[in-house]
């Protein structure tokens, strides 16, 4: 979506970090909890991407999110 409203640096910015914290938990948690720890970090990647989007998007189309 982010893409679509030509806004592909924030998206790529948005990305970039999403992938730092995927080889974080790479080279941290992989170790310490094997298959578990690359789970933890893909999950809070995702949530990472999705909230920033998000809060990215509604500041962008001055929209409201209803919990």
């Amino acid at each position: 979506m982010i893409n679509g409203i030509g806004k592909t640096i924030i998206s790529f910015f948005i990305n970039v970090l999403s992938l730092s914290i995927r080889i974080f938990s790479v080279f941290k948690l992989i170790p310490q909890h094997g298959i578990y720890g690359y789970l933890i970090g893909l999950l809070l990647s995702q949530i990472f991407t999705f909230v920033f989007s998000l809060i990215f998007l509604c500041k962008q189309l001055k929209a409201k999110v209803i919990l």
